[in-house]
């Protein structure tokens, strides 16, 4: 059966904007300590794992898919090699989302999720913010961009619960900045918005993901 994840980054290869940063990351980094181990949950083909190791992070680059981190680890050696730069702190590991996340406690200088984590039912999505507060150190920063409920395509598809519907083959849930803060109730809000843009979306007429940035207490 067709892995609708592979498909999905398949699709994306080629893209001019997968050859620099996120505008997201470009955004939130002044909100990082000066440096620190920063974990990019659901990196995908790991643009945004590679512009943080240039800034002088440690980065641990995740995604479920093994094809997935096998295209980011390419990236991101590639990346150095035309620099001719040796290759930064970098690593990659097989992070599922939907499962407890195998870090230890208060270890993570920065989470980052770039459009990761809105793929998920209301207890999977509680689960998953404590994990991020668990792994990170006290201090911490939490930082995530993720879809709107002002996006044109909320409410199309099955309703699976509130603000969560089954669309192109995906779960996918919507949030709103109040819905937002209340997931990451543990953090103190920094930002929170619904200014996010991504390179893709803005060719679609979308400029509203939520952006989100607070810190472990």
């Amino acid at each position: 059966m067709s892995n609708v994840w592979e498909d999905l980054h398949k699709d994306y290869s080629g893209k001019d904007w997968l050859n620099k940063p996120s505008l997201f990351a470009e955004e939130v980094i002044q909100y990082f300590p000066a440096h620190g181990t920063v974990v990019d949950l659901g990196a995908g083909q790991g643009q945004d794992s590679v512009y943080f190791a240039d800034k002088g992070y440690e980065v641990i680059s995740s995604d479920r898919e093994l094809s997935i981190i096998q295209q980011a680890d390419e990236r991101a050696r590639t990346f150095f090699e035309e620099k001719d730069e040796p290759m930064k702190a970098m690593r990659f590991q097989l992070i599922d989302l939907s499962k407890l996340i195998p870090m230890d406690d208060d270890r993570i200088s920065v989470v980052y999720a770039h459009l990761s984590l809105h793929y998920f039912d209301k207890s999977t999505t509680e689960q998953l913010f404590s994990e991020i507060y668990r792994i990170l150190k006290p201090g911490g920063t939490l930082a995530f961009l993720v879809n709107s409920t002002s996006d044109p395509e909320y409410g199309t598809g099955e309703k699976i619960e509130d603000d969560v519907f089954f669309v192109e083959g995906k779960t996918k849930r919507y949030f709103n900045v109040e819905s937002a803060k209340a997931f990451a109730h543990q953090f103190e809000t920094i930002l929170c918005d619904e200014e996010g843009k991504t390179y893709k979306d803005i060719d679609k007429g979308v400029h509203n993901l939520i952006r989100y940035v607070g810190k472990k207490a």
